[in-house]
């Protein structure tokens, strides 16, 4: 049985393609070898390289990669404004009012 890769969503800042990383490096506490795994953009031009997670503390980082805003907010955003959204948003709060 072969592990196949894990499916990565595209970039959601730039559309590039996503990449994952793995490193062994010394946990500082214990000095015991620890796996990081990094889920990032690969175009070098893009702000969003990836995140680091220790495997054992983020098994899913492509899960966390993979996620993505709700598209209708996003337009409601935009087409809106920031405050007006947030208005909207926060029922019971003074913004909402």
């Amino acid at each position: 049985m072969t592990n196949k890769a894990p499916e990565l969503l595209p970039c959601p800042f730039c559309g590039g393609e996503a990449e994952m990383r793995e490193r062994m490096d010394e946990n500082i506490w214990d000095h015991s070898t620890v796996k990081w795994v990094s889920v990032g953009c690969k175009n070098i031009d893009c702000d969003l390289q990836g995140f680091d997670w220790p495997e054992d503390v983020e098994p899913n980082a492509v899960a966390l990669w993979n996620t993505r805003a709700d598209q209708q907010a996003i337009e409601a955003t935009r087409e809106e404004g920031y405050a007006a959204v947030s208005r909207r948003s926060c029922k019971g709060c003074s913004l909402g009012n």
